[in-house]
């Protein structure tokens, strides 16, 4: 009777723990599920942060290099101001130089004249 009563008592301690590794088994495995859930969300987050950072670079690449070509071309077109003056100025400068040289060598000529 008493060996029945163990015999019994281990089965169903065998029993219980079956249970137990099975329940605990399918909590592993449904935990395990919640976090390949997880890590699928957080893997999309950061696939669209890299596509946005992607996006927002090459916006910023775009607007960067229309504000190199704008500063550029402010730039030639204010050396084409200066140019433009400096030879307005030069020849300005050089047809007073001319003149000057004409009114000289006419009033040398009058001194030397008889």
């Amino acid at each position: 009777a008493m060996k029945k009563q163990q015999d019994e008592t281990i089965s169903s301690l065998r029993s219980d723990h079956e249970e137990l590794m099975v329940a605990q088994r399918k909590s592993f495995d449904e935990s395990m599920e919640a976090h390949q859930q997880q890590l699928g969300k957080l893997e999309s987050a950061i696939d669209r942060l890299k596509q946005d950072h992607a996006r927002a670079l090459a916006s910023l690449s775009e607007e960067h290099q229309q504000e190199l070509q704008s500063r550029q071309t402010d730039l030639q077109t204010h050396e084409e101001e200066a140019l433009s003056s400096l030879r307005s100025k030069h020849a300005e400068s050089k047809r007073r130089l001319e003149e000057r040289s004409v009114r000289q060598l006419e009033s040398e000529k009058e001194a030397l004249a008889p």
